[in-house]
């Protein structure tokens, strides 16, 4: 019998996920550690929406010693519904690290994928971790097929970086109201079709506490009108309750300059860099949809996400976008960091149906999802 067990998770393994998550930071120049509740997704499943956690367990110590996840929701490719999947939180302890263990764990992901719940998936590599890249990539071992789609922008966003805009006098961008929510919901089934593997989103997602986005409150989402008419959406999704980026260390150069950043960011109104096991203060964006992508429209919404929703000068506001989307030139005009990953679309060459060749619209992954 070997000594590693893949198993879906049951709520018993929720602390040793805390641990293993804490152990496990995402290495370059600031090592970053991202924690969440795995209780969170159980809460928030549907049967539109399948979240499921897979624990590789050391069957010598009982412990979790490994993770990654599953989820399935339809989106839209080419402007149809279709079921897709997204594979993320892919996490190992170092000292259990190998390339069969690797194996095993996507050969019981496979098996999974007999349930036909999803056409395939996607998933995102750090563009930074070439080893990751590597290894996954390679479609040894019976590995499934990675094909690279794109790239994807997560922008830190903050008031200093604003560049004053003329300001869109026929454009209203206030806070939502109640009866703003069928506009909303309008819109974003609108804005849907126009991007690749944008969620099929209902009323529910953003007004059920066991929706999509939960713990989104209505004073969060900011709307653009023209004319009496809905043309922009964004919101400022605090996910602090359950989801966390703590720092959990700093190569040698940044230990040294970080004094020196935190006094100079201090005077320039800018993010100071956190200390060891502090957690980054942030809002992340969510649904950052404009009409026709108008740019004038967009960072309107942007500086006011900004000036409205940022409390003080330590928070920024995360925003994601893909490469191809007409919208990205615009936010980065108001970064600080940026951070990128690599976007692939995931099969098995034996498994139906293929994956699809795609279109020119611009691809759209929630960050507050992922």
């Amino acid at each position: 019998m070997s000594r590693y067990q893949f198993e879906l998770s049951c709520p018993k393994d929720d602390q040793d996920l805390r641990v293993l998550f804490a152990a496990t930071p995402m290495d370059g120049n600031v090592r970053v550690r991202l924690e969440h509740d795995p209780a969170v997704h159980r809460q928030h499943a549907s049967d539109d929406h399948l979240h499921q956690t897979i624990v590789c367990r050391d069957t010598l110590s009982g412990r979790v010693i490994g993770a990654g996840s599953r989820q399935i929701n339809l989106r839209y490719v080419n402007g149809q519904l279709r079921p897709v999947g997204y594979l993320g939180g892919l996490r190992c302890l170092p000292e259990h690290r190998s390339r069969g263990l690797v194996a095993r764990g996507y050969a019981f992901l496979k098996e999974l994928h007999q349930d036909q719940r999803a056409d395939f998936y996607l998933t995102t590599i750090a563009a930074d971790n070439a080893s990751a890249e590597r290894v996954l990539t390679s479609g040894r071992a019976g590995l499934p097929v990675y094909r690279p789609i794109g790239r994807f922008h997560t922008l830190l966003c903050c008031s200093h970086n604003r560049r004053r805009h003329p300001s869109n006098d026929s454009v209203e961008i206030r806070t939502a109201e109640s009866n703003d929510l069928p506009a909303i919901a309008r819109l974003v089934q609108h804005s849907g079709p126009d991007r690749q593997f944008f969620p099929a989103y209902g009323a529910d997602d953003f007004q059920d506490s066991n929706g999509t986005f939960h713990g989104l409150s209505l004073e969060s989402i900011l709307v653009a009108r023209r004319g009496g008419q809905l043309v922009g959406l964004l919101a400022g999704w605090n996910q602090s309750s359950f989801r966390r980026a703590v720092i959990a260390g700093y190569n040698s150069l940044w230990k040294w300059l970080r004094p020196a950043w935190n006094a100079w960011a201090s005077i320039r109104q800018r993010p100071r860099l956190p200390g060891i096991d502090e957690a980054l203060v942030y809002l992340t964006a969510a649904c950052p949809l404009v009409i026709n992508s108008d740019p004038a429209i967009f960072v309107g919404l942007l500086d006011a996400a900004i000036d409205q929703q940022l409390p003080d000068q330590r928070t920024s506001l995360t925003l994601g976008l893909a490469d191809n989307d007409p919208l990205l030139g615009v936010a980065r005009s108001r970064r600080w960091r940026e951070y990128v990953t690599n976007i692939f679309l995931v099969s098995w060459p034996d498994t139906q149906p293929d994956l699809p060749t795609l279109d020119h619209r611009p691809i759209y992954l929630e960050l507050g999802c992922l």
